[in-house]
């Protein structure tokens, strides 16, 4: 495992249960929730209190997210964001962004990531829009644990 810089990794991991051998895993996550006044949630949870009962898709003990979105009319966001300030992940651009998900809200949920760099005045943010009526890329919403795969071109 290296971490920050994803070198020669096969994999680079934002958060995850476990960390596999070989992979680069992202230094220091934050956790922001994003509204204002700020009335979401979003933060590491103990997984025995948020899942009773329910053994994780990679088994053993889990990490996981507990999200509580309070959406106003604009909106809400929950973001990870690593300490470093850059990362060159260009040699993952025929990968996918993979995570897990487990939930029923009702409504489409918006993924996405930023890349490229400020200063070189080639920043964006890219977003996919998960919708349960039209299920794709794995996401359902119907309270059973998912992976999700979208492809990063």
């Amino acid at each position: 495992m290296t971490t920050g810089d994803p070198g020669s990794a096969l994999r680079y991991t934002v958060y995850a249960d476990a960390v596999t051998s070989g992979e680069a895993l992202a230094p220091g996550i934050q956790f922001f929730g994003w509204d204002s006044p700020a009335l979401a949630y979003g933060g590491e949870a103990n997984p025995e209190a948020v899942w009773p009962d329910d053994a994780p898709p990679s088994g053993g003990v889990a990490k996981g997210l507990d999200i509580r979105p309070a959406p106003t009319s604009w909106g809400w966001g929950f973001f990870l964001i690593p300490t470093t300030t850059y990362t060159d992940l260009s040699s993952f651009s025929g990968g996918n962004l993979n995570f897990r998900i487990k939930t029923t809200y009702p409504g489409k949920i918006e993924v996405g990531f930023f890349t490229g760099s400020n200063g070189a005045k080639t920043a964006s943010d890219v977003y996919l829009v998960l919708d349960p009526s039209v299920p794709t890329h794995g996401y359902r919403n119907d309270g059973q644990w998912h992976q999700i795969s979208i492809p990063i071109s």
